[in-house]
């Protein structure tokens, strides 16, 4: 009886570590696709390799504890509360048209059909909204209901091919999405640092060296990659908060 009690902990112990890897690794992946995309964007995806591989995890950190947690509640409801099959259908077409809606928001963004580049940005960003909850969802219904699903082997395909494709696009159109936001304000969002009179705008900084871009002011033109010695060359950047009775104006 002691053994077996010891074993039954081990294992236990074991499926924590196993998740924990898990999570890891999603967020791993999820910081990668997105920062390429994003790096890309700017055409600097050869530098992508070169980011430390804990810098990927770190920035899809939230967003990916986020989707886990949301799993967690999905999954629960699904399972006590929601018992119905057809809800449970219901919910596998929402994912499925979810993945039909980002992958148009996507193509709007690569073939840049949009006259104006704030209505792009809002069309991404209305698309990318929902996201978290539809991943967590495809998530807690393949967990949950994958018994349920059984008897609509091809329902049950989609949602699994549905849920693993947003996942993949999603974070594309996010690092994309972001980048267009970036270049349509000519880096004036993100920290500057002035070198020869000339102001760049850093995207990452890693120990005393800084990747920064400028961003020439006419149409039609690419931004200019360089690394920065930052030690002799301050980052200066406007904080969005106020100070005193101002902190409550937006």
């Amino acid at each position: 009886m002691k053994i077996n009690s010891e074993i039954n902990i081990l294992s236990k112990v074991a499926e924590l570590g196993g998740a924990a890897a898990l999570v890891y690794l999603a967020s791993f992946v999820y910081g990668f696709l997105e920062l390429q995309a994003y790096y890309g964007a700017f055409g600097l995806k050869w530098y992508v390799p070169f980011l430390p591989t804990n810098y990927f995890s770190m920035h899809a950190a939230s967003t990916i504890c986020a989707i886990m947690l949301m799993a967690l509640a999905y999954g629960v409801t699904l399972r006590f509360f929601l018992l119905s099959l057809s809800l449970a259908k219901v919910l596998s077409f929402v994912v499925i048209i979810y993945l039909v809606i980002i992958i148009i928001a996507t193509y709007f963004l690569r073939e840049k059909s949009f006259e104006s580049i704030s209505e792009l940005t809002r069309l991404c960003k209305i698309t990318l909204i929902p996201s978290t909850h539809i991943l967590a969802m495809g998530i807690a219904l393949i967990i949950v209901k994958h018994k349920d699903l059984a008897g609509s082997k091809v329902l049950g395909v989609m949602l699994v091919c549905a849920t693993v494709m947003i996942f993949y696009a999603a974070p594309l159109l996010r690092g994309e999405a972001r980048a267009v936001e970036v270049m349509r304000s000519y880096g004036d969002d993100l920290p500057l640092v002035e070198v020869d009179s000339k102001k760049w705008s850093v995207l990452a900084v890693f120990e005393d060296k800084a990747l920064a871009l400028n961003f020439p002011r006419h149409e039609e033109s690419h931004p200019i990659a360089t690394f920065i010695t930052i030690d002799k060359a301050p980052i200066t950047f406007a904080s969005p908060g106020y100070v005193g009775d101002g902190y409550l104006k937006k």
